[in-house]
């Protein structure tokens, strides 16, 4: 960082850095590259295209420090009344007292990060996507602490959906906003079939950083199945990272609802490396007050015959920001892509607003693909017909919010 000076934020995630040691050396060498990417770009600003609309660095200026491991494990679950065993990770450490590791069907595998680091860290070095720059993806290498390792075994049918619960305490280990650095690794065999759900909370009442990235490996022939449900406090920051590579005729169907967090920024990237992969990521975001909520995502087709769907949806209300940046790439001799994104935004606030940068990039001639953006409010024709039959006006901005 030659041009500016350095956050309180920057110089604690460097010092933090710092304080991770030991392990393989390839991890060693993974966190230093990262450090020094920080220590010379610092956090995004707006002048990174693909940050041009969400400003990290402006809004993590206070000093961060880590989370420390806590007792109070009563974490959130968006899923509790869904059958099927739980794993439970609490800022940012892996909860065996609030897991059903005893639970797991045969076939699964579940260890902490840590556990995995110990014991077999090659398979964790293969199982994590690579950086490549990308600026959450460098945090989270650099500071990660523990996490999750599941793997299904090739052609095992898991009947149960299998829930991880990520929560936080709002307590750090020393002065500073707590920061927890999570990562999670999710490997299906081939011919496998999962079903995982998620959520992510936290306390409102104190602020926080939860960094989360998930690598996700399917091998040739796996399908799964991904909800996850972004409902951290009111004055928490979440960021986290999604990493998907498909092998050939995999499938991955993902869902993500966004509606806490005061800012978060949720990046996905797909690759597409087997023929015949089929993807399908969706999702809503519910913002109101002031809360900044960014999707951001990528989708690579690197093979021919595969098939992308993506539609976001946002209801935004008050002075909330909701930003959607979606990329398809059709790479030279992916013929036979199908390819389609939308992104769909309804404002219900004068001060309310909506970005949206959905992109196409083809290499391809062979193809079927296309994009589209829209915003606008509620529709006031509809708003007149339902009230003239009797329908309240509140109940009638509901129903049209949950038709849309």
């Amino acid at each position: 960082m030659t041009d500016k000076k350095r956050t309180q934020a920057e110089d604690s995630l460097l010092a933090a850095v710092a304080d991770q040691s030991g392990g393989a050396a390839w991890l060693g060498a993974l966190r230093g590259q990262a450090k020094a990417r920080l220590a010379e770009e610092g956090l995004p600003t707006r002048r990174v295209e693909s940050w041009k609309f969400t400003d990290l660095r402006a809004k993590l200026r206070d000093a961060l420090a880590p989370a420390a491991p806590s007792k109070d494990i009563a974490v959130a679950d968006a899923f509790a009344a869904v059958d099927g065993p739980a794993v439970t990770i609490v800022n940012g450490f892996l909860a065996p007292e609030a897991s059903d590791l005893d639970a797991l069907p045969d076939g699964v595998e579940a260890v902490s990060l840590a556990a995995a680091l110990e014991s077999d860290p090659a398979s964790v070095q293969a199982g994590l996507s690579p950086s490549d720059g990308r600026a959450l993806q460098d945090l989270n290498a650099a500071l990660m602490t523990d996490g999750l390792v599941l793997r299904v075994a090739e052609g095992a049918k898991v009947e149960r959906p299998l829930r991880i619960r990520y929560g936080a305490s709002g307590e750090a280990a020393g002065a500073g906003v707590p920061a927890h650095h999570v990562r999670t690794l999710i490997a299906l065999g081939a011919g496998a079939s999962a079903t995982v759900y998620e959520t992510h909370a936290g306390p409102d009442s104190a602020p926080y950083l939860a960094n989360v990235v998930t690598d996700v490996t399917l091998a040739a022939g796996a399908a799964l199945t991904h909800l996850r449900v972004q409902a951290e406090g009111g004055s928490a920051m979440h960021l986290s990272g999604l990493d998907v590579r498909l092998a050939s005729e995999a499938a991955y169907d993902g869902f993500l609802l966004t509606e806490g967090a005061s800012l978060s920024r949720s990046e996905a990237r797909f690759d597409l490396a087997g023929a015949g992969a089929r993807l399908g990521y969706h999702g809503a975001s519910l913002l109101a007050g002031a809360r900044h909520g960014d999707v951001t995502t990528f989708i690579d087709h690197a093979a021919p015959d595969c098939v992308s769907r993506e539609t976001f949806r946002s209801a935004i209300d008050d002075a909330a920001r909701g930003v959607f940046q979606g990329k398809i790439l059709v790479r030279k001799g992916a013929q036979k892509t199908d390819g389609r994104m939308g992104a769909h935004a309804l404002l219900l606030s004068p001060k309310a607003e909506a970005d949206a940068k959905p992109e196409l990039e083809i290499y391809a001639d062979d193809v079927q693909c296309a994009h589209g953006a829209t915003s606008g409010d509620l529709d006031e024709d509809a708003l007149f017909y339902m009230r003239s039959r009797g329908i309240d006006g509140e109940t009638a901005r509901a129903l049209l919010i949950n038709a849309f």
